[in-house]
């Protein structure tokens, strides 16, 4: 909460305006900015996706996956895992 209060300052800082002017409540102005956010993170993160898959990182992590495994293998660190699932 206090986070939120925060950030409520430092964007009146940046507006230079104070949401006390607003016709509008304080969690409702919050919520609308929030959900603007988070669609914007949410944008950047599946270019982001989109640009890895292009630049074959999918295919870059199986093979380091497969040479750790192979490492580990040789020096006898794996153990091999039961195929039960557990059951908490």
């Amino acid at each position: 909460m206090q986070n939120d209060v925060n950030l409520i300052h430092e964007i009146e800082a940046i507006l230079e305006n104070s949401w006390k002017h607003l016709n509008v409540k304080r969690m409702r102005c919050f919520l609308i900015l929030q959900s603007y956010f988070n669609m914007q993170v949410y944008k950047a993160k599946c270019v982001a996706m989109m640009k890895m898959m292009d630049d074959g990182f999918d295919e870059k992590a199986k093979e380091r996956k497969k040479q750790n495994l192979k490492i580990l293998a040789e020096k006898g660190s794996l153990k091999k895992r039961s195929k039960k699932r557990k059951i908490c």
